[in-house]
């Protein structure tokens, strides 16, 4: 049996599925019929993607080009009226308003890749925790729109802001997807991660005071996927203020402090690497044994959720009920990273 949250319960509990759709190539004609036109290469869209590659000969350089403006000017916002959650906007609409959600974001993205000879396709797939597709064919299996660029094997997601060019957030991979191609469609699975292109690494100092407070510094480095997790953290840092943002995450671990963060723009040069240094002091007595009996710190559990702990030091959960009590030897910590901005 899966643990909890692990996997969607569609993937793992028996369930009834009905609908009016023969197979997967009818659900993709009809994401396609409903997206025909839209990505149509008006002037402006024809003059931008000249502007995005001037002086870029290389078709995927071209491409890799577009897809970054995309990324990074195109905001992420779904407004769903009448048929809106099925039904994606023009794309010159899109470029105006400079926000649309991830069909707008695909549309966009074709239409400028379009101006430029280069094709694209929508891709069906679930964001989610499903791994698996019914074989009764329904729309329901999915609820989010990525691109494929056949001329390269590749597939993007514009949506995600901070995904580098032909990486896709960890989430998407392994998924049963469908290529809204002409006339019909497939149904494919997307790739698994590659481990040697999916790292992380953590180093942290930290120091324990006389007065009993913490001090230190955290860098986390990633590529891949992590880097991309890496980068949504940093976006919300910058969302919501360093400063704010460090006195929210101390107060959900129960203590007071300070952090400074040092990153490069997480929505610029979009490469497959990416670093996040923390510098971070507590205003909160630590809890334990005194500097002069202190032991190194011990680990931190795992670092799937980067810069993570900002220190990674071993600050107890604060207790109301016993504050000076440290936990037992062995003891999992237990912290917690609000959520990143999608």
């Amino acid at each position: 049996m899966a643990e909890p949250a692990a996997l969607s319960p569609w993937d793992t509990e028996p369930h009834y599925v009905i609908s009016t759709f023969p197979d997967y190539a009818a659900v993709a004609a009809a994401y396609r019929r409903m997206a025909a036109g839209k990505a149509a290469v008006t002037p402006r869209i024809q003059a931008l993607a000249d502007e995005i590659t001037a002086g870029i000969s290389d078709r995927r350089d071209q491409a890799h080009r577009i897809y970054d403006w995309v990324s990074k000017h195109i905001r992420y916002v779904a407004v769903f009226l009448g048929n809106g959650g099925y039904e994606p906007h023009e794309a010159i609409k899109i470029l105006e308003n400079g926000y649309g959600d991830c069909k707008d974001h695909v549309v966009l993205l074709e239409a400028l890749l379009k101006a430029k000879g280069i094709a694209s396709l929508p891709v069906l797939i679930d964001s989610g925790n499903r791994y698996r597709a019914p074989e009764t064919a329904t729309p329901a299996a999915f609820n989010h729109v990525i691109s494929f660029l056949p001329e390269f094997d590749l597939y993007v997601d514009s949506t995600a802001g901070v995904a580098p060019f032909g990486i896709l957030p960890v989430t998407e991979y392994g998924k049963p997807v469908a290529l809204a191609t002409e006339p019909g469609g497939s149904l494919t699975m997307l790739p698994l991660v590659v481990a040697e292109d999916d790292e992380e690494k953590l180093q942290t100092t930290a120091q324990l005071m006389a007065d009993g407070t913490v001090s230190g510094k955290s860098t986390t480095g990633a590529s891949g996927p992590f880097g991309i997790k890496l980068r949504g953290l940093a976006a919300s840092v910058e969302v919501g203020g360093p400063e704010r943002w460090a006195q929210s995450y101390f107060k959900s671990l129960g203590w007071r402090g300070k952090a400074s963060f040092q990153f490069d723009p997480p929505r610029d040069r979009l490469a497959p690497d990416y670093a996040f240094s923390a510098l971070a002091r507590s205003a909160d007595r630590c809890p334990g044994p005194s500097p002069s009996r202190a032991a190194s710190p011990p680990k931190p559990a795992g670092s799937a959720n980067p810069p993570v702990r900002l220190l990674t030091i071993p600050l107890a959960r604060k207790r109301a009920d016993r504050p000076d009590a440290a936990p037992p030897a062995g003891a999992p910590s237990r912290e917690r990273l609000p959520p990143l901005r999608r």
